[in-house]
């Protein structure tokens, strides 16, 4: 049987592939993306007048650097996650 060797990625690369590509990276229950040239956690926001709610993106202050340090304190599983994410919508978005 052929050996399988997997290339380790630093999950900075990995995060920043999932963001661009338009998915969302999940952290601890918190959805975070880069959306409309913000980055940063979704949340929930109501207009008061009609009651319709809708997502958007706090955005968060953040250097390359301070990018690069959010993703090495990432948990493997919330990588995982996003990977799974990223790839069972990019096959459900292929025309079979």
């Amino acid at each position: 049987m052929p050996k399988v060797e997997l290339k380790k990625r630093h999950p900075a690369l990995i995060a920043l592939n999932i963001l661009l590509s338009g998915e969302p990276v999940l952290v601890a229950g918190e959805e975070w993306r880069y959306q409309d040239g913000v980055f940063g956690v979704v949340r929930k926001q109501e207009d008061g007048k009609t009651g319709v709610t809708e997502d958007i993106v706090l955005g968060v202050d953040m250097t390359l650097a301070g990018f690069v340090k959010w993703c090495e304190k990432l948990p493997e599983e919330a990588i995982l996650q996003s990977i799974f994410n990223k790839v069972v919508h990019e096959e459900m978005g292929k025309p079979r």
